[in-house]
């Protein structure tokens, strides 16, 4: 069979393609309607508060408590040009009820 002959066989296929049926299925057995109805909803007390854990922002930065992974290099093509970075590991933060967080950054080598 030549290649294009086997192009055009396999896309009528696709087009048409065989179902095999094995039978019908069943009919599904008579159920009772759902009568319609209304609802009624009764309105209450909230059932609890603000535990007040939450974050209050907005959130301040606090200062000198950044830790840093090792320093990184980064080399131009050529060799001449060095950057020297240290990504930041951890950050301290302070919210405005006066609590405190940290922020955890992945080691971006890891």
């Amino acid at each position: 069979m030549s290649r294009s002959r086997k192009i055009i066989s396999d896309l009528d296929r696709l087009r048409q393609p065989s179902l095999k049926v094995k039978g019908r299925l069943e009919t599904p057995q008579a159920r009772d309607e759902i009568s319609a109805g209304q609802g009624i909803g009764q309105a209450g007390t909230p059932s609890a508060k603000s535990s007040g854990d939450g974050i209050a922002f907005p959130l301040t930065e606090q200062a000198g408590l950044r830790t840093y992974y090792p320093d990184r290099y980064l080399y131009s093509t050529d060799g001449i040009f060095t950057i020297a970075w240290a990504p930041i590991k951890k950050a301290t933060f302070q919210d405005n009820a006066g609590a405190q967080g940290e922020v955890n950054y992945i080691d971006p080598d890891a």
